[in-house]
């Protein structure tokens, strides 16, 4: 724990477990860890999930052996498809009860396969020469194995299980002078420097999760004078360039062949909207930016791959970005009108959310439905900071891993927006001890009792058996479910509530219940809608060139 908090680490998630309470005891008596204990191991990984993404630092998790360990399997694969550096510490029987059939042994050797970026089975801990720095030197191959994704370290303990805490360390485990790290870890080698793109063709920047450094994805499209299709979670939707009814755009084909690129330079992980990726392979260039050995290409129709962000040589002729705002506005306008018109609707509530939320806030969105609300109404806007568990776009750990973001961002409150079936896959998150700290965190659950995503999925909306094997109904009262775990509840029913209800302090579930049905009868007519818009404006490309007329006002009748 010592070389942990050497290295920079700050908060420690325990589960409770009677192989693991040496471990857990010297975590909470580290006097600068910040300890945060949950009794469901899934839900402490997915908590300390969100606490790597709040503040960026490693996470480490204890917990016991046997069924604890395999827990935490979900949230190690959302780490290592999201690139997040947790770092699991299982205790373990000793080998000598290993394959005997004594009590609570299993096999945790490589539990978790190649999802971990590094893994040590820690022998039975010994006082004798060496074993210090080997401790020191394990803790710290980890860290630097955890930046590109989890880590795991077995930790083997014989009985007795006792934990003794000095007032000071004794001289044999002492660290390095002046508390620093037995091992600096430098900054990463060999990073290829920027390179020079051709910019002058019509291009498209791409931007997903996992970015950095947003700013400098935005200031590239302007330089480049290309477009910027930026997902929610990339953080980079803002800007001149920045064009969000993308998904309608594309999905609309005459529009859809009017802007059509040479070349399309994607940053980050993408992979949320189907039109979007159908556009990759048809560009001239596809050009990568992932300095991950597993790089992202899941159309793999790449041709080029860069580890850094290039720089934009020539700017592109400003007819090609001005034809794709045009197109924008028009989309957009009938977008608002669509929604507005809507006294309530699924769509309408993930925008306004987001449109109401302060700048400085941090907003988790949850997989399946109101992540695609999210990317087909959120308008251009820097800040908040918006993210989500797109490592494998599960729905579980959603809960934990909004409360862990909540206690881990420091400058301002935290929202989620979450469907109701993701809050119920980890109902236990809400379950917060009486000593533990308590975010400042408001969930907005939209309610369509059910899995409302399948009622759009071509292949599931009209299976038979829909409603037992893909509807689901659970018939769960949330307020009851609230009062249980003793988070305050409020339920709304006309958007014009939803200003005030957004402004109380959390720890909050605000309910918003909708239809399934009525739902996908939505989202369609909006298709609908955005796409008659587009038809009745005539809009620049670039293709026409400077004499092209200018776009007509947006029409606001449609179907309906």
């Amino acid at each position: 724990m010592d070389e942990l908090s050497r290295c920079g680490v700050g908060d420690v998630v325990i589960s409770p477990g009677a192989r693991s309470a040496p471990l857990a005891q010297a975590a909470y008596a580290h006097p600068r860890l910040r300890h945060h204990v949950r009794f469901d191991e899934r839900s402490a990984g997915f908590l300390a999930l969100g606490l790597t993404k709040g503040h960026g630092r490693p996470v480490p998790v204890i917990c016991t052996s046997g069924t604890a360990a395999a827990n935490l399997h979900p949230a190690v694969l959302e780490a290592a498809h999201s690139r997040l550096p947790l770092v699991i510490l299982t205790a373990d029987r000793p080998p000598e009860l290993r394959g005997t059939g004594a009590n609570q042994s299993t096999d945790q050797i490589k539990l978790y396969g190649h999802a971990v970026m590094y893994f040590a089975e820690v022998g039975p801990p010994e006082l004798r020469e060496g074993n210090n720095a080997y401790w020191r030197t394990l803790v710290c191959r980890a860290l630097r194995a955890a930046r590109a994704g989890p880590a795991h370290l077995n930790i083997a303990l014989r009985d007795p299980l006792d934990f003794d805490c000095p007032t000071g360390p004794p001289s044999a485990l002492a660290g390095r002078a002046d508390g620093r790290p037995w091992t600096r870890l430098g900054d990463e080698a060999g990073q290829q420097q920027p390179v020079e793109l051709d910019t002058a063709r019509r291009g498209l920047v791409v931007a997903g999760d996992g970015i950095a450094d947003p700013h400098s994805v935005v200031a590239f499209a302007e330089a480049a004078n290309w477009p910027l299709l930026a997902e929610p979670y990339s953080n980079a939707r803002y800007g001149p360039n920045a064009i969000s009814t993308y998904q309608d755009l594309l999905s609309h084909p005459p529009t859809r062949a009017r802007l059509m690129p040479e070349s399309v330079l994607v940053v980050g992980r993408t992979g949320l909207s189907h039109e979007l990726l159908g556009l990759y392979g048809s560009a001239v260039t596809h050009t990568v930016v992932d300095a991950h050995p597993q790089w992202a290409d899941p159309t793999r129709t790449a041709d080029l791959l860069l580890c850094a962000l290039p720089r934009a040589r020539k700017a592109a002729d400003p007819d090609w970005l001005e034809a794709w705002k045009d197109a924008e506005k028009t989309a957009r306008t009938a977008l608002h009108d669509h929604l507005d018109q809507a006294a309530l609707s699924e769509p309408r509530a993930v925008r306004d959310v987001l449109r109401l939320i302060p700048h400085d806030s941090l907003c988790l969105i949850g997989a399946s439905m109101p992540i695609r609300d999210a990317d087909r109404t959120m308008a251009p806007r820097r800040g908040p900071r918006i993210i989500a568990n797109r490592g494998l776009s599960g729905i579980d750990g959603a809960v934990s891993t909004a409360i862990g973001a909540a206690l881990a961002h420091q400058d301002g409150r935290a929202f989620a927006i979450l469907g109701d079936l993701s809050l119920l896959h980890d109902a236990n998150g809400l379950m917060i001890g009486p000593n533990q700290p308590r975010p400042d965190l408001t969930i907005i659950v939209i309610n369509n009792d059910g899995g409302g995503i399948f009622s759009l999925v071509d292949h599931t909306c009209e299976a038979v058996g829909f409603e037992a094997l893909f509807g689901t109904p659970h018939n769960v009262c949330i307020a009851d479910l609230a009062s249980a775990v003793n988070w305050r509840y409020s339920s709304i029913t006309s958007m014009e509530d939803l200003p005030a209800f957004l402004a109380e302090p959390g720890p909050l579930i605000i309910e918003i219940r909708t239809e399934r049905a009525a739902n996908a009868a939505f989202h369609h007519q909006l298709r609908r809608y955005i796409h008659t818009a587009l038809e009745r404006t005539q809009f620049r490309t670039a293709c026409d060139g400077p004499s092209a007329p200018k776009a007509e006002e947006t029409s606001t009748q449609g179907t309906a």
